[in-house]
C-alpha cells in the first residue's frame, strides 16, 4: 500500500512541474489595441491545444476593428499559431489580439514561442469571375457606385485588398456641408448650391477653391445626394439653423462614417453585388487594341482574373504611399498621415498604366492635429472650436480662422522645428 501511495505522489509532483493538466482551463490575457487595452479569454487543453479563443472586452474602433475582433481568434485557433497574417486595414487591433492570446498562453504556464509555427502553405488556387463592371477599392465611392450599377442590373465585383469594406470612411465624421437640401427646407432655410460656391470664393472662406466649375458640380451632386442617402433611409441629427449646411448622419458627430458604409453594404448585397475581400489588384488587363478588359489579382492563396466589360477605379487617397506623397505632394513628405492604411493610391498607378493622368493632385485641405503620447490617438483640432496653436515655446505661430490649408502647412513647418504643436 505505501508502494502505491508513493508512486502516485511522484507522478503527481511530476505532474505539477511539467504544468501538464488532464482538464480544460481558461485563462486571460490582454494586450495593447489601437486605442487602448483588449482583452481575451482563451480556453486551453490538457495537451497544449488552444481550444477556443474570444475578445471578451476592447475599446477599438467601431466598424474598423469589428471583423479584426470577431475573426482573428478563431484564425488563430484554427491554425493553433499565433504566426498568422494580421487583418489588412486593421493591423492594430490584429495585433492586438495576437498579443493578448500569447499573453494569456504564457499565463497558462506554457511557452508562447512553441505557437510560432506558421500554418503551412497551400498551392495558391485560380479563380477567374466575368462580370459586367469590376470595381477596384470597397470604400463609399466603389460601394456607392456597386449599388448603382447593380440596381441597374449589372453583374458587379468589388475586389477590396483589406480584410472588411469600408476603407477611409470608416474613419470619416459623417458630416457633410451641402446647401440646397430638403433638410433645410424644412428647418425654414432657402439656399441653393450656386450660393455654396459663391461663399467658397471668399478669400477668407476655409474652403476657398479655385475651380468654381468644378465646385458647382460637385455640390449640385451633394444637394442629389443628401435627398437619396433619405431616400435610402439614412436619418441626420443635430440639425442648426446656426450652421445650416452642415448635415450630420446619425448616430453622432464623428462617428457618422461607419453608419454610411452598412448602409451603403446593405443596398450593394441587396442589389445581388458581391466583393471579395483580402485580394489585392496587381494590374489591368489589356485587350490588342489597348482597351481595359478587366483585372488581375491576388489572394492570400487566389490568383484572381476578372473579366469585365468595364472597369471602375476607387481607390481612394495615396497618403500612405511615400513614394507618391513625395513626388505629387512634396510639401508634406514626412509628415505621418491619420488616413487609412490601404490609401496608397493605386489608382493612380493602374490610371496611368492606361494612358490616363493626374488632375489636381495638390487639391483639397488639410487639418492639422494635436501630438499625444500616442501616435494613433492623434485627434483632429477643429478651427470651428474657440481654440489658438502654439509650440513648445508657448509661441502662437498662425491665424487659426485662416483657411485650414494655410494653417496646416504652418503646423507643418512647426514640426519640421521640432517644435510639436500643443
Amino acid at each position: 500500500m505505501k508502494r502505491i501511495i508513493f508512486m502516485f505522489a511522484v507522478i503527481f509532483t511530476v505532474s505539477l512541474t511539467f504544468g501538464i493538466s488532464c482538464a480544460d482551463e481558461t485563462f486571460k490575457g490582454t494586450a495593447e489595441g489601437h486605442n487602448g487595452p483588449l482583452s481575451v479569454s482563451v480556453k486551453i487543453g490538457g495537451d497544449g491545444k488552444i481550444i477556443q479563443a474570444e475578445v471578451t472586452s476592447h475599446i477599438e474602433t467601431a466598424g474598423v476593428s469589428e471583423r479584426a475582433i470577431k475573426e482573428m481568434p478563431g484564425r488563430i485557433t484554427d491554425a493553433q499559431s499565433l504566426k498568422i497574417d494580421v487583418m489588412s486595414g486593421a493591423t492594430f487591433t490584429s495585433r492586438a489580439v495576437i498579443n493578448a492570446v500569447r499573453n494569456a498562453i504564457t499565463a497558462a504556464g506554457l511557452d508562447a514561442n512553441k505557437y510560432m509555427t506558421p500554418p503551412s502553405q497551400h498551392e495558391k488556387q485560380k479563380a477567374v469571375y466575368d462580370v459586367d463592371i469590376a470595381i477596384v477599392g470597397g470604400g463609399i465611392a466603389g460601394l456607392s457606385a456597386g449599388t448603382h450599377a447593380a440596381e441597374s442590373g449589372k453583374k458587379v465585383l468589388i475586389i477590396e485588398k483589406q480584410s472588411q469594406l469600408g476603407g477611409s470612411a470608416l474613419l470619416a465624421a459623417g458630416v457633410m456641408n451641402v446647401a440646397g437640401t430638403s433638410l433645410q427646407r424644412e428647418n425654414g432655410i432657402n439656399d441653393s448650391p450656386e450660393n455654396n460656391v459663391k461663399d467658397l470664393a471668399n478669400p477668407s472662406s476655409k474652403y476657398i477653391t479655385d475651380n468654381p466649375v468644378f465646385s458647382l458640380i460637385m455640390h449640385r451632386n451633394g444637394a442629389k445626394m443628401i435627398e437619396e442617402l433619405r431616400g435610402r433611409g439614412l436619418t441626420f441629427v443635430d440639425y442648426s439653423t446656426l450652421r445650416p449646411r452642415i448635415h450630420i448622419a446619425a448616430p453622432a458627430m464623428y462617428q457618422g462614417g461607419n453608419t454610411l458604409i452598412e448602409l451603403w453594404k446593405r443596398d450593394f448585397a441587396k442589389a445581388g453585388g458581391k466583393a471579395i475581400l483580402d485580394t489585392k489588384v496587381t494590374g489591368l488587363i489589356f485587350d490588342d487594341a489597348g482597351t481595359v478588359t478587366g483585372v488581375k489579382a491576388e489572394g492570400k492563396n487566389t490568383e484572381v482574373t476578372v473579366n469585365a466589360k468595364a472597369v471602375i477605379l476607387a481607390t481612394g487617397g495615396y497618403s500612405n504611399n511615400m513614394r507618391l506623397v513625395a513626388k505629387l505632394t512634396p510639401e508634406y513628405s514626412g509628415i505621418i498621415p491619420r488616413d487609412n492604411s490601404g490609401a496608397t493610391g493605386d489608382g493612380i498607378t493602374f490610371a496611368e498604366s492606361a494612358g490616363g493622368y493626374l488632375w489636381a493632385a495638390d487639391a483639397g485641405y488639410q487639418f492639422f492635429c494635436v501630438d499625444t503620447k500616442r501616435l494613433y490617438d492623434l485627434p483632429t483640432l477643429s478651427t470651428f472650436a474657440s481654440s489658438i496653436m502654439v509650440n513648445l515655446s508657448g509661441d502662437r505661430f498662425v491665424n487659426e480662422s485662416l483657411p485650414f490649408t494655410i494653417p496646416a502647412r504652418f503646423e507643418i513647418t512647426e514640426r519640421r522645428k521640432g517644435l510639436v504643436c500643443l
